[in-house]
């Protein structure tokens, strides 16, 4: 469904969450097909072969059963979005993966483009992450690579990984990241903010960073347009956030109230111009997400509010993802189990509701939901009320 459509008015009469999918999507989907009948009939051209799919291994997170899969659907604007589809196959007991860069220029169609090859291996199942840093750019990166193109994805150059440089701001379109995730014999220090560089795909220090440690950044702006990231009080050691409303070059820190248990990684923040929320989490030995606490500001970040504790059997207990700040003033989390609990008064209370969520990202300008993984088949949202349902193909 092309992003277009959206300004047309799209939409259904009644406000609901993901129940009004359906509607939206058949009353969409006339529109594209309506425009085709108006302009003339042009001459049906045979279509481009797609570009072979090279063999290899895919990363162990991903399935490795027969099958085809997307991941990592990054989106650069409302029409323009990329993706990773992978493709197993098994003759005589043996599976063999492979992977494609998949391109859309209307959110709708997507053409089948060639990843790079790692090591100079053609095992582009290997690649794990995608960034998109504008509409023509993309970096894919493996273990130890990182390939840059600035043509969607028509042809690749290998870029430095060495982080010798430092830029005053964020540029547009760039890309927020950590240092390190985690401290490695490869990368040995956690938490240094860094910028990837949309005319390079380069890393670059921040020359202004947050006063935090362990920085845990959101890779893009949030609702609000600011760049949000979490970390430690170098003071205090408790967690604390920062904001900055100038592409980095200055942030407002706002440290967060104590709450109950030992979160793992950094926080993860949702923002409109309302209000901000930060959601504390914790990893379950059997690789579940519970959720800790929940946080407000309606300052900018400057001061937070409790709103929410994790206590016994108090639902929701699980999240997949991040919290969805819906424009009408709602805030939805999403659980590992597909249900979904809304809360009318800033995450205070929440009540069940039988709309299903999936896995919920925030991506450039809207919200980004797998609903069953793997799949093909994903919702989006720019203001968490109105919801489309599309498939990558």
């Amino acid at each position: 469904m092309r992003g277009r459509d959206w300004e047309l008015g799209v939409k259904p009469r009644r406000r609901m969450l993901v129940g009004s999918i359906t509607a939206v999507l058949l009353a969409g989907a006339a529109i594209p097909l309506l425009r085709t009948q108006l302009g003339p009939v042009a001459e049906e051209q045979p279509p481009a072969p797609a570009p072979p799919i090279p063999r290899g291994t895919l990363p162990s997170w991903l399935p490795s059963g027969p099958g085809t899969f997307t991941y990592n659907v990054r989106w650069a604007d409302r029409d323009h979005a990329y993706a990773i589809r992978g493709n197993c196959a098994t003759t005589n007991g043996t599976t063999d993966c492979g992977a494609q860069l998949l391109a859309t220029e209307d959110a709708a169609h997507w053409e089948p483009r060639t990843l790079p090859a790692p090591d100079g291996k053609a095992e582009s199942g290997l690649l794990q992450q995608l960034y998109v840093l504008g509409q023509e750019k993309v970096v894919v990166e493996a273990p130890r690579e990182r390939w840059y193109s600035d043509d969607g994805g028509r042809s690749w150059r290998k870029v430095p990984i060495e982080r010798g440089l430092s830029v005053e701001a964020i540029p547009e379109g760039g890309v927020l990241e950590p240092q390190c995730a985690v401290v490695t014999t490869v990368c040995r220090r956690l938490g240094r903010l860094l910028v990837m560089l949309p005319d390079s795909g380069r890393s670059a220090a921040l020359a202004n960073p947050p006063p935090l440690q362990q920085v845990s950044p959101g890779t893009v702006p949030a609702g609000d347009g600011a760049w949000w990231v979490s970390g430690l009080d170098p003071a205090t050691g408790r967690p604390a956030t920062a904001v900055s409303r100038d592409a980095g070059r200055s942030w407002t820190v706002g440290a967060l109230p104590a709450f109950d248990g030992t979160p793992y990684g950094g926080l993860s923040i949702t923002a409109t111009s309302g209000a901000a929320y930060a959601t504390a989490i914790t990893r379950t030995p059997d690789g579940g997400t519970w959720l800790l606490a929940i946080f407000r500001s309606t300052d900018g970040g400057r001061t937070w509010e409790r709103t929410w504790q994790a206590s016994g059997s108090r639902e929701p207990r699980s999240i997949n993802g991040v919290v969805v700040a819906a424009a009408d003033g709602k805030l939805i989390v999403a659980t590992q189990s597909g249900t979904t609990y809304v809360s009318t008064d800033g995450g205070r209370t929440f009540q069940w509701n039988r709309d299903l969520l999936g896995h919920v990202e925030w991506n450039r300008g809207g919200y980004f939901v797998s609903n069953t993984y793997p799949s093909t088949v994903y919702t989006w949202s720019l203001d968490g009320v109105y919801w489309l349902r599309y498939t990558v193909t």
